[in-house]
């Protein structure tokens, strides 16, 4: 069955350009209007959003996975309605994919497009979920992670990291600092954006004052004891999403592990050889696009196939894999961890 599924997405992947054109003719059919109401510009943006799904649609076959098709269907319904366009638009979107499917799609192929596409209409027909705020009042630290939020989007990095830095003074721990503050804080601009309240260039301006802030934090970062362990940690190729990784990776340093961190978007050769190199125990890979799976999916296989390798234990973390909570068996890795300190536990039983 997996096999159909990395064969689905080939025959995406092979055929967009074409599918694309069938969709929207298939549209334009349901609602020749649709180029008078958005113009040429808003055409050609809907041109590119069906090869987003398609794309998308390919990384959710690939491991036969609706969780992750589904999360996506569900930020695209949200996104298109904070834009003001119709529900029924973005429904007679989905049931052009199943048209074009059940027509132009190969036998073995069709009938696994259309469960994919079926589940997706399935919850377009549902009321959308609001996604809760991660600085809710009783969370612990909400507090000083609400106004850590403010001062950054407010553009007072400075008084944020005033915040951050009275707090370690006033003996909080680095850990509940990174936990309850910066990783809540990240999963809020997250949302945010999500929802059209932020824009790219906030949430690019929030999380590079975090990371600075992070690096003035290396200070507090002494471990009491050291252990015989050493831990790469790096972001497939394409990935450039590396600031749960860089916190990952001072979790290990305070609990005295060595750690080489190569950071975003590294190749994977390089990965391979900095594992040869650093004599490593542990890699840890972080994944937050879904068709960046396959990237690491392929990583993990050379490493596995290599004989120099063996003994090296994977553990991933990332978004993505929050969507589907089997998806990282299918990769091949040994763990998932959602978050730092579950990294860190988690690594503690497989040594």
């Amino acid at each position: 069955m997996e096999q159909l599924g990395k064969e689905a997405c080939e025959y995406l992947s092979r055929n967009t350009d074409r599918l694309t054109e069938e969709i929207i003719q298939c549209q334009l059919r349901v609602q020749p209007n649709l180029k008078e109401r958005y113009g040429i510009q808003g055409y050609e943006f809907y041109q590119r959003d069906i090869k987003y799904h398609l794309q998308f649609l390919c990384s959710a076959l690939t491991y036969l996975s609706k969780g992750l098709f589904g999360s996506y269907v569900e930020w695209v319904r949200r996104l298109l309605i904070d834009l003001n366009i119709p529900p029924e638009d973005i429904t007679t979107n989905f049931q052009c994919f199943k048209r074009v499917f059940e027509t132009k799609a190969p036998g073995p192929l069709r009938d696994l497009l259309v469960e994919f596409i079926e589940a997706g209409l399935a919850l377009l027909e549902t009321n959308p979920t609001a996604i809760p705020s991660y600085l809710a009042a009783d969370f612990p630290l909400s507090d000083l992670a609400t106004r850590y939020l403010e001062a950054l989007q407010g553009s007072n990095a400075d008084h944020a990291n005033q915040l951050i830095e009275e707090a370690i003074k006033s003996g909080v721990d680095i850990r509940d600092i990174y936990l309850q503050v910066l990783e809540n804080v990240q999963l809020e601009v997250g949302r945010l954006w999500h929802t059209n309240q932020l824009s790219v260039a906030e949430e690019h301006y929030i999380t590079r004052i975090t990371q600075q802030i992070m690096d003035s934090l290396q200070q507090y970062i002494q471990p009491s004891k050291r252990v015989n362990r050493k831990m790469v940690a790096s972001c497939v190729p394409g990935e450039l999403h590396e600031l749960g990784l860089r916190m990952v990776s001072d979790f290990f340093k305070l609990s005295g592990w060595e750690v080489y961190l190569t950071g975003a978007n590294t190749p994977s050769n390089d990965i391979i050889k900095t594992l040869k190199k650093q004599h490593a125990d542990l890699l840890a890979i972080s994944v937050t696009i879904p068709w960046h799976v396959i990237e690491a999916e392929k990583l993990i296989t050379r490493i596995r196939q290599d004989p120099e390798l063996c003994d090296i234990k994977i553990i991933v973390g990332g978004r993505v894999f929050t969507l589907d909570p089997q998806l990282w068996t299918r990769i091949g890795a040994d763990e998932y961890a959602p978050n730092p300190q579950a990294a860190l536990e988690t690594v503690e039983k497989l040594f």
